[in-house]
């Protein structure tokens, strides 16, 4: 295909080689959540992502029509967008649904000492739809 001189010379042979290309570099699988827990507390953790499809007709169609007459044009590439494959864990678990932070720079060394014990028996901890958490029950005897 010519793009650059201004008066695109192309057949559909050649658009669909261009097509495939471009689908070879935007699709991508989807992504499954995954994790592992040991004593019902997470011990590792990855987001699932969707997948990208490239609409390959649409985009030769696309292609093909009367945008190519204008020079320099943009042309969208048309994607379909499909989720991962959730059911894959026994806990139902389909994202990630809190996380916590804490600075506690300039505090004194036994603050530190009992916010690293505290989080340490916190941090993790898987709770099942319905099941209250307790901070005292994770943490323990203080």
């Amino acid at each position: 295909m010519d793009f650059k001189s201004g008066s695109p010379s192309a057949n559909l042979a050649e658009i669909g080689q261009f097509v495939e290309g471009v689908a070879n570099k935007f699709d991508r699988p989807a992504k499954s959540l995954s994790f592992e827990a040991e004593d019902n507390k997470v011990t590792k953790f990855s987001a699932g992502e969707d997948g990208i499809s490239v609409e390959k007709a649409d985009l030769v169609k696309n292609l093909s029509g009367e945008i190519l007459a204008t020079r320099g044009a943009k042309i969208a590439v048309p994607v379909k967008r499909f989720g991962a494959d959730i059911a894959g864990n026994k806990y139902g678990i389909k994202e990630l649904i809190g996380r916590g932070e804490s600075n506690f720079a300039g505090s004194i060394p036994g603050r530190i000492t009992n916010i690293k014990l505290a989080s340490s028996h916190v941090n993790g901890t898987l709770v099942a739809p319905g099941e209250v958490f307790s901070f005292g029950a994770a943490v323990g005897d203080i």
